[in-house]
């Protein structure tokens, strides 16, 4: 819904990276979800989904957009659900933000059923982002730091990708090019470098 084109097309991008990695009929929990666009997205699409966020305000937003989506107030750190029940977390773009990143895969693991999956889309250290937004509240890692937590937090790797995300300000007309500015930095093994990674790992 944005204005902003190149806003339009990161989105769907990560929703595309998304959409392979959850199932229709798995329960289905977005941790972080802020203001509801992939789980209301998710549930259009049929998915099972519930929505958690520790920001009310984020939460009354989503509310207004779509009532029938289940949503929770809840902090990321004590998830307010008994263990086993999700079949997969995804946490798109909020990993960053948790205080205490260790407590909040434990909390996944526990609320995963046996098998369980958890997805987890963010930016990379080496993003932009990293270097010209620098904030107290954020913690940017690499994608051998977050692999690295996932294990130590009782998970098993499947699958880890980086994802080429535009700067929002890029004009609509440039949108095109991105996809042979992708193509070319894969090959040359650049992919590192692009702003954001998608992991996906198991319940061990």
């Amino acid at each position: 819904m944005s204005k902003y084109a190149a806003r339009r097309y990161s989105y769907n991008v990560r929703l595309i990276a998304l959409l392979p990695l959850v199932k229709v009929g798995n329960r289905i929990l977005d941790l972080g979800s802020a203001t509801a666009d992939y789980p209301i997205d998710l549930m259009n699409k049929g998915m099972e989904i519930t929505s958690m966020d520790i920001d009310m305000n984020s939460l009354r937003i989503a509310v207004a957009k779509n009532d029938n989506l289940p949503l929770v107030c809840g902090d990321a750190h004590a998830i307010p659900f008994r263990n086993e029940s999700f079949d997969t977390v995804v946490i798109m773009n909020a990993f960053r933000y948790f205080e205490n990143p260790t407590a909040a895969l434990l909390e996944c693991w526990r609320v995963l059923t046996s098998a369980g999956n958890l997805v987890i889309l963010d930016h990379n250290k080496h993003c932009p982002d990293s270097i010209v937004q620098k904030s107290d509240i954020v913690n940017y890692y690499s994608k051998n730091q977050l692999t690295k937590m996932m294990i130590e937090s009782g998970f098993i790797v499947k699958s880890g990708d980086f994802l080429l995300i535009p700067f929002p300000s890029i004009p609509k007309a440039f949108l095109g090019l991105i996809g042979i500015i992708e193509k070319f930095m894969r090959k040359v093994r650049l992919d590192g470098y692009f702003p954001e990674m998608l992991i996906t790992c198991r319940k061990g």
